[in-house]
């Protein structure tokens, strides 16, 4: 008498794993309240760095819905810069405006 053993193995599957992230804000309540601050303050030279940092921020928030993390990235990242550029040169600009005063004050 012969006994037919019937062995099953699982073969090993691959493992797929997503990582979702979150929706951020990429710059966007930053660069429209600079703009805003530009507007009300007469900067309006600085509207050439925070406008742009508006449309960026904007790009990103478009590339990471569509999942395209890298270029999410990109464009958020180009949306900091022209944020910190436009703040340095207000605070350039304060710093001109303080020594003018001061210089036109002792004469």
């Amino acid at each position: 008498s012969s006994t037919n053993d019937v062995v099953m193995q699982k073969q090993p599957t691959a493992v797929y794993t997503r990582t979702t992230h979150g929706s951020g804000d990429n710059f966007v309540k930053l660069s429209v309240s600079l703009t805003t601050i530009c507007l009300l303050c007469g900067a309006w030279y600085l509207l050439v760095c925070t406008v742009p940092a508006i449309i960026f921020a904007t790009l990103a928030n478009e590339a990471e819905r569509r999942g395209d993390l890298a270029a999410a990235r990109r464009k958020r990242n180009g949306a900091l810069i022209c944020n910190i550029t436009a703040c340095v040169w207000w605070v350039i600009t304060l710093i001109l405006i303080i020594v003018s005063i001061a210089v036109i004050a002792t004469r």
